[in-house]
């Protein structure tokens, strides 16, 4: 199997990496010459990359366009994936407001 050679949690290969993302080989291996997709190469040569890399490649390639009414990556999960990202950057910056008001001293009245 290409993409079980040893290196666990990544994917080797522009076959592996375009089955991940849910394009052809050609495609995957086009959107890391074209469009920044990050890979490595192993010491043989062969492009391996993370899919946490490249999930946030995604959301990041989405997120630009998003707002602006432009999809230039049509696949089921990329909405629920942004808005997920975005609720989360919320509850992040709800919960440091909550932390450095917690944290300042209190006032006594007497």
């Amino acid at each position: 199997m290409e993409g079980d050679q040893g290196l666990t949690g990544w994917l080797t290969g522009w076959k592996s990496i375009g089955k991940y993302i849910g394009k052809s080989a050609k495609t995957a291996r086009n959107y890391a010459k074209y469009n920044g997709m990050p890979f490595f190469r192993d010491p043989g040569g062969r492009p391996i990359a993370k899919p946490a890399m490249i999930d946030e490649y995604i959301l990041d390639l989405n997120k630009g366009c998003y707002h602006r009414g432009k999809k230039p990556w049509q696949d089921e999960g990329v909405d629920n994936a942004i808005c997920y990202a975005e609720e989360k950057e919320k509850a992040q910056a709800d919960f440091d407001k909550q932390l450095l008001e917690a944290q300042r001293p209190t006032r006594s009245r007497f």
